[in-house]
């Protein structure tokens, strides 16, 4: 707001600027909340057992959620994955749908080694 009365007071003079601390308040980021491997796995096998059972719901759930815990994909991102975007040879995703159009990135879903 003060912004915008800054830039009012060019064209009227009569424009109050707040003072700064006038509204104390700001708005506090939620803590993202990461989830434990273990509770990753909670996740996927639950997905895996999404009724009806004779179908690819659960499958393709628990697909999607491996996905976004191993990748860090975006929900979006993942949803837009086709099947040229995989190359399981060389373990590389390719994310061409990114979040604002950003270039294509490419990242490794080859297990990591743990030392």
């Amino acid at each position: 707001m003060r912004l915008f009365a800054k830039h009012r007071c060019c064209t009227d003079p009569k424009t109050e600027i707040p003072p700064l601390g006038l509204l104390p308040h700001r708005p506090q980021r939620a803590t993202p909340c990461i989830y434990s491997p273990k509770e990753i796995a909670a996740v996927v096998e639950t997905a895996r057992s999404l009724p009806p059972l004779d179908n690819l719901r659960s499958w393709t759930m628990a697909t999607i959620f491996g996905l976004l815990a191993v990748t860090g994909l975006r929900i979006s991102e993942a949803l837009a994955l086709d099947r040229e975007d995989v190359d399981l040879v060389q373990g590389i995703l390719r994310i061409g749908h990114t979040k604002f159009g950003k270039s294509v990135l490419s990242r490794s879903i080859l297990p990591q080694a743990t030392p």
